[in-house]
């Protein structure tokens, strides 16, 4: 029985350093990748203390090494079911980052092949009607008319029409964290207030 005590110990001397690496690969990769806080190991197991830790079988007796697998048993068994929780909060995060993502504007709103050039940048310019040096917010495409306008990134249309604010047939579309578009001086508008929106892919 001893012997079979023997073997189980080196087998959990296997999984304690195999469980040491998850959480510092959780700690060091995973966490550090989504800004997140790492997990001290006091988090981990709140019975974890080094010298608890399975002691040498040959100095030890039955009943002492009995109660030293079980300790060891049951703090992995805590680790693991931390450890478990740590991965669930990881894959959110992943989650999350990926709305993130999908919601931040990051394409142009025409396609390439219909895109001709770029009429008029972001910045100061002389302005077309009135001739002064005036602040242009936004960029200008130019092409053809009635070729396609596509969303940035997914939202929800906030504004559809003529308002009379300068931009003719415009759409507004609110993307979340604290992104918002317009597209401005279009032929027609095919969307309506409230129109959940796809990015183009």
């Amino acid at each position: 029985m001893k012997e079979n005590y023997k073997e189980f110990d080196t087998q959990l001397e296997s999984i304690e350093k195999q469980m040491k690496e998850l959480e510092k690969r959780d700690n060091d990769v995973y966490r550090a990748i989504f800004e997140a806080n790492p997990i001290p190991d006091s988090a981990r197991a709140k019975e974890l203390e080094e010298k608890l830790e399975i002691a040498k079988v040959e100095r030890i007796g039955d009943n002492q090494l009995v109660a030293s697998i079980t300790g060891t048993l049951n703090n992995l068994m805590s680790r693991i079911a931390a450890q478990k929780k740590s991965y669930d909060e990881v894959d959110d995060l992943v989650k999350d980052k990926e709305k993130l993502l999908a919601h931040t504007p990051a394409i142009q709103p025409v396609s390439n092949k219909d895109l001709n050039r770029v009429a008029s940048g972001y910045g100061y310019r002389i302005d077309p009607v009135y001739k002064t040096t005036k602040f242009h917010a936004g960029l200008d495409f130019s092409a053809p008319q009635g070729i396609p306008i596509y969303a940035t990134a997914d939202g929800t249309v906030s504004t559809a029409g003529n308002t009379g604010n300068g931009y003719g047939n415009h759409v507004i579309i609110n993307h979340g964290y604290g992104y918002e578009t317009l597209y401005g001086h279009m032929v027609r508008v095919k969307v309506r207030n409230g129109e959940g929106i796809k990015e183009a892919k």
